[in-house]
C-alpha cells in the first residue's frame, strides 16, 4: 500500500493538483484499493474529521478580519 500511496501522491503533484487535495485523494484511493476499509466508512471518517468546531473557526476568523 505504501508504494501505491507514494505513486499516487507523485502523480497528483505532477498533474499540478494542490498538496492538501493530492494527499487526501491519494490516501482515499490507496485505502479503497487496499480493500481493508469499506468506502462508506472512508467517507464517514473524512467527513467527521473535517466537521470540527476548531477547523471551522479558523477560516471564519480570517474572513472576519478581512
Amino acid at each position: 500500500m505504501g508504494g501505491i500511496l507514494i505513486g499516487l501522491i507523485l502523480a497528483f503533484f505532477a498533474l499540478g493538483v494542490p498538496i492538501a487535495v493530492s494527499i487526501g485523494l491519494a490516501s482515499g484511493i490507496a485505502l479503497w484499493m487496499d480493500g481493508g476499509v469499506p468506502l462508506t466508512v472512508l467517507v464517514q471518517r473524512f467527513f467527521t474529521s473535517v466537521d470540527s468546531f476548531s477547523l471551522m473557526a479558523i477560516p471564519f476568523f480570517v474572513l472576519a478580519g478581512v
